[in-house]
């Protein structure tokens, strides 16, 4: 039925004029203090939130869901969604709705005219329109780095901020598969979120919070940072998912049955389910306010039908409530007289339960000693006592996510690792490529695009946002959208490429691009080189008499040093120069060391036959360096190089020279085939297999000495089709390996499936019959579970003895395996501290009817007792307990998969005596199953689906795939997929594991940047400079330049981030605060003035921390020890304490151009 009074949309307490008010006249003035709004005791404030979740690609393309495309897959249309969602608000001003992803919202608003713009602009003034979030996506949390968090997030709000003026207030991460501590600290209140709301919890953590009222709290998650705490809610009525009550869904798509048209018995009956509901959910969290997240993905493309549905829901519940119909104290069993229903967002909702919150005052002793929430919550009633509900504080992360017993979503951790390597390329790109987009403005690529300039960095900008969706880099999308997601993102590299090797031309040379046969002419990104490929150099050292000239990229804000490689035609003797200065050829030139070694399994048909490396010496920061690589054909041609920073012990008894290839087979390096290196900082010793048996490290405390071994294997997929009884999936306690006897695998919880995959949500009420999971649930995209839950690895025994290759400057081992589809260069270089495992995986066999899953584990002989830690995002350090969960008591059913946690950038164990850190070069999943050892995911592919909703096998092939049904059968084509990656391992001291990490985490996300161009031998070439750099000196070693970015183009601004990349107490000299002075920080600019900004730039940070909600009067100090670094601020030099990332905002001129003198060579 329809009703024309819509005083029933607004609070009861607010006693608002019927038919006058609106979400608009409700919602808090900008200063207005939320405890100040009066409230009615026992009544329940109910929020109807419409919503959509709109995936930016999953079973679809971006492009094909937006459009309405290829729905024979999935049947979603987000333009239509936008289109007819905008029409029904416009209609009438009490109904509201949310919407996240700006990579669909830009799409529809450049569609449209400046009418319905105008509309859309009166809808958001009016609070009709509410967004959330703001991010391009809805990034994932698990297997995304921090930089690439903040750039998609800091994409979105900036069009939000230009196009509509939107500075959005909520978090808003409800699909993700886990939640992580950075996205609490720095992604919800760094970036100027009051609260965060999200979907997905662990199943046995649900159950609890049910119980204990705990489904909405708040959240410290740092360590290191202050008055980061934000508000956190679940969505989905606390059912585990972001939809309506059972049986009250009225999308289009949705087989619940509507309340229009129902007769008023029938419709009384239905809003006593919905009442039911309403009980149900409000005994699940404390105080007088609930939220309803009416809307599931793709939903309200018919809004019409959603909004009548609503609006008829809103209308029935007073009219039954006030008419007696409905009794509502006995429904609430007198906790509640009267229910408030009304159109509600998720910013009212947060001011609502900020204004019913207790500020409870803690005593200065409260610190993060005691793990148990509850306790926590109601600490110090020695505190000043007020009226309100207090929250119970959750310091951990949401990891690992599982939705039943055998459940475990730690298996995308590891998929798609390719697309996951490929996606960690594009962004340290993009953050190079930025920087030197802030150069001089000579030859700009930037085009005019509607009338705006826009960066030619845009493609790659929104290609890397776009990759960070939760259904993107996690590896879980469909095989075609993962296709379409790496078009993407090479396309934008591609793009950025031209502009950016157009810049590093002006930065060398004085041609224009409009020069032609200039030096540099054929620059080029050279982005495979860890495949062996870079066309300009192999095809210039096909034969002598081309040079190849290499700028070598530092983004980082220090001076670095590496050893980097490249490849090269043919076995002949090279001579490196790095150019310097005026004079002649030997003058201006100072010839660096180099070795020669062949590729003996390359990857690709394409690849060179043999690699190069050099010694780059110093490169400046945020700068690059020129070298010049000459080809002979003579082996003596070319003279020593001048000095070695560190020389590389050889280990064959006759060093080669640094120009020829040496190679030894394993006999012939001692009598007993032992191999025994040294680097200068490592001593290490293999075994006659090739694989290392001890460590040895120079540390400030002495050498440290260390037990090790490597294993390669893999677990086997669980395939339900092979599980003939319930009894073959359960853990049987009696055949535990002696290794996982100490493990709580008998014990039993209530199955509950979330969400409702593969059960029917109505009749099962959400739950699964207890042990079903165990015969059902298979391995696959989003799952990891062994064919036991107790299976140790099938390990893979070495082949044969491994070839040695060795020169003062690096020195490789080789092995080989009894499985060819694994092959491993472990490589030791001059000077570094750490040993790098470089290994290629693939094509897995499944031709044996068994799904793998693919780990390196790493055994040393530390006492970890369980104890290992992995890091949020690549910024802070999380503790992890194997078979432990910090805030809530686990039952145990999966003692492997249950105890792998994402892994971003590095893992580490440690005891009192010693420790050891692995870095990553892409996301994988990370464990400490044994004690003594760290194991790494680097690769899967399973033959089954697991139900989660992708519908088909994470099978990965290199030769594509058929057409889907009905125009298909899906099949792959070709073989299994190859991937080629790279671990870091550091030995250290006892407790330094973070320490040792810290120190290679930046150097993995931004490795050295190659650019080869090539020009005929003794060509006079005019240089402008041989190096550059974008900074007057470096910064101090603990800062990472997270960005440096043009804020707008031609207004004069830059943006500048700056991360201090230690935790506390991490290293005693680098844990401590530093200072940097914006007025000495550019080289080439005056910065005139600046201004501090929220984390994703859209907001002046002074104001937000004005507006700021606070959920809690404990001084942050008292907890952390320290203030905000702003707090130390002195005039144009800021501070930044551990582990603080801090934006700004600055106001730039040009320098005085300085003539140089051109460099001829």
């Amino acid at each position: 039925m329809k009703v024309s009074c819509y005083a029933f949309l607004v609070p009861a307490f607010l006693s608002l004029t019927c038919c006058h008010a609106s979400i608009e006249d409700v919602y808090l003035r900008p200063g207005q203090q939320t405890s100040s709004l009066p409230a009615e005791e026992k009544t329940l404030n109910v929020h109807i939130v419409p919503h959509t979740h709109d995936d930016v690609g999953w079973l679809k393309t971006v492009e094909q869901y937006y459009h309405g495309q290829n729905n024979t897959i999935q049947h979603a249309n987000v333009n239509l969604i936008l289109d007819t969602v905008m029409e029904e608000l416009a209609k009438n001003a009490n109904r509201t709705f949310t919407y996240v992803e700006q990579a669909f919202f830009s799409m529809w608003w450049n569609d449209q005219g400046d009418d319905k713009k105008n509309m859309v602009r009166d809808l958001i003034a009016k609070k009709q329109l509410t967004f959330v979030n703001g991010g391009w996506c809805m990034h994932d949390e698990a297997t995304t780095h921090y930089m690439g968090m903040i750039d998609q997030t800091a994409l979105g709000h900036s069009f939000l901020k230009e196009e509509l003026n939107v500075t959005p207030s909520v978090g808003w991460q409800l699909d993700p598969f886990g939640h992580s501590a950075t996205q609490a600290s720095f992604l919800t209140s760094e970036v100027g979120f009051n609260a965060l709301y999200f979907g997905r919890i662990d199943y046995q953590d649900l159950n609890k919070r049910h119980v204990t009222k705990e489904c909405e709290g708040i959240w410290d998650s740092s360590q290191n940072l202050v008055d980061t705490e934000v508000f956190w809610g679940l969505t989905g009525s606390y059912s585990g998912n972001y939809g309506p009550p059972p049986g009250f869904c009225f999308d289009v798509f949705c087989d619940d049955k509507q309340l229009v048209g129902l007769d008023d018995e029938t419709l009384k009956k239905r809003i006593g389910m919905f009442m039911s509901a309403l009980k149900l959910q409000s005994d699940r969290t404390k105080g007088q306010n609930i939220m309803l997240t009416m809307g599931e993905d793709f939903q309200y493309e018919n809004a019409t039908l959603n909004f009548e549905n609503l609006d008829l829901l809103i209308a029935s519940v007073l009219k039954f409530q006030d008419s007696g119909a409905i009794d509502v104290p006995a429904v609430f069993y007198d906790r509640f007289e009267k229910v408030s229903i009304f159109y509600s967002n998720p910013e009212l909702y947060t001011a609502m339960k900020h204004a019913e919150t207790k500020l409870a005052k803690r005593v200065s002793d409260t610190t993060k000693t005691d793990s148990n929430e509850s306790t926590r919550a109601h600490i110090s009633k020695r505190g000043e006592e007020t009226s309100g509900v207090q929250w119970a504080i959750k310091e951990d992360d949401f990891f690992p996510y599982s939705d039943c017993e055998n459940c475990f979503w730690t298996g995308f951790f590891a998929s798609r690792p390719a697309l996951k390597r490929l996606e960690r390329v594009g962004s340290s790109f993009l953050h190079a490529a930025r920087q030197l987009e802030c150069g001089s403005d000579k030859d700009t690529a930037n085009k005019l695009v509607g009338g705006k300039h826009q960066s030619s960095l845009r493609k790659l900008d929104e290609a890397m946002a776009v990759a960070q969706h939760h259904d993107a880099v996690s590896g879980t999308s469909k095989q075609h959208v993962a296709y379409d997601y790496a078009k993407k993102i090479q396309s934008g590299i591609n793009a950025a490429e031209n502009a950016i090797t157009q810049k590093l031309r002006s930065h060398f040379t004085n041609a224009t691009s409009e020069d032609e046969g200039v030096f540099l002419e054929n620059l080029s990104y050279c982005q495979l080189l860890n495949e062996s490929i870079c066309e300009v150099i192999q095809s210039a050292t096909e034969r002598p008499g081309v040079d190849v000239h290499i700028i070598v990229y530092n983004a980082l804000s220090i001076e670095r040093s590496d050893v980097v490689r490249i490849p090269v035609s043919i076995n002949a003797s090279y001579t490196v120069s790095k150019l310097e200065g005026l004079g002649s050829v030997q003058e201006r030139s100072n010839v660096v060391s180099s070795t020669l070694i062949p590729n003996i399994n390359p990857l690709d048909p394409s690849a060179a036959g043999y690699i190069l490396y050099f010694d780059t010496q110093t490169i400046p920061p945020v700068g690059a360096s020129i070298y010049r690589v000459q080809t002979y054909l003579e082996p003596e041609y070319a003279s020593p190089p001048r000095s070695l920073h560190h020389n590389t012990k050889l280990i064959e008894r006759e060093s080669p020279t640094f120009r020829t290839v040496k190679q030894s087979t394993s006999h012939t390096i001692d009598r007993d085939g032992s191999i025994h290196v040294v680097n200068g900082v490592l001593d290490i010793h293999f075994s006659s297999s090739g694989m290392i048996q001890s460590i040895a490290g120079i540390h400030d405390t002495g050498i440290q000495t260390m037990q090790f071994s490597q294993e390669w294997g893999y677990y086997k997929s669980f395939d339900s089709r092979h599980s003939k009884t319930k009894e073959d999936a359960v853990v049987n306690p009696d055949k535990l390996s002696e290794r996982l006897a100490n493990l709580n695998t008998t014990n039993h919880a209530p199955g509950v499936c979330i969400p409702t995959y593969q059960w029917n949500h109505n009749t099962h009420n959400g739950s699964c019959p207890l042990g079903i999971s165990q015969i059902s649930q298979n391995s696959g995209a989003y799952i990891f579970r062994p064919s036991k839950p107790d299976e140790d690895i099938t390990v893979i025994p070495l082949r044969g003895r491994p070839k040695v290759f060795s020169s003062d400057l690096v020195t490789e081992v080789h092995s080989e395996f009894a499985q060819p589809w694994i092959k491993q260069i472990t490589r030791v270089i001059a000077g570094e501290p750490f040993v790098e495992f470089e290994f290629t995986v693939g094509p897995i066999p499944i031709d044996d009817g068994v799904g793998k899953e693919v780990i390196t584990r790493f055994n040393t002989d530390i006492q970890n007792d369980g104890t290992f830690y992995t890091d949020s995002n690549g910024r802070e350090f999380m503790k992890r307990r194997r078979s432990q969960r910090s805030s809530w008591d686990m039952t145990e059913y999966e003692p492997v998969a249950g105890n792998y946690y994402p892994v971003n950038a590095a893992i580490y164990i440690e005891d009192e005596k010693s420790s050891v850190s692995v870095m990553v070069d892409r996301s994988e999943g990370g464990a400490s199953i044994l004690d003594g050892s760290i194991e790494l995911m680097v690769h899967r592919r399973t033959i089954v689906d697991d139900g989660r909703g992708v519908g088909e096998a994470i099978n990965e092939t290199d030769g594509g795939m058929n057409h889907y049904p009905p125009f298909g059968d899906a099949k792959r084509i070709g073989k299994g997929l190859v991937i080629s990656a790279v671990h870091r391992l550091v030995v250290g001291p006892g407790k330094g594991g973070a320490d040792v990490a810290r120190k290679q985490m930046d150097r993995a996300f931004s490795p050295a940047h190659i650019f080869a161009a090539s020009a005929p031998s003794n060509t006079s070439i005019s240089l402008q400079k041989a190096s550059f750099s974008a900074l007057q000196k470096a910064l101090p070693e603990n800062v990472m330049l997270i960005t440096l970015t043009r804020q707008g183009l031609g207004n004069g601004s830059l943006l500048i981030r700056f991360g201090h990349q230690y935790g506390a107490d991490e290293n005693k000299r680098l844990s401590k605060p530093v200072q940097i002075d914006l007025h000495q920080l550019l080289a080439e600019y005056h910065v005139e003035s600046f201004v501090e900004k929220t984390l994703s730039g859209n907001q002046d940070r002074l104001e937000w921390d004005k507006k700021k909600l606070k959920w809690s009067t404990r001084p942050s100090n008292i907890k952390k020890g320290r203030q905000p670094g702003r707090a130390s601020d002195n005039g144009s030099v800021i501070q930044l304490n551990p582990m603080e990332i801090r934006t700004f905002e600055l106001r730039v001129r040009p320098r005085e151009s300085i003539s140089s003198t051109s460099t001829k060579v």
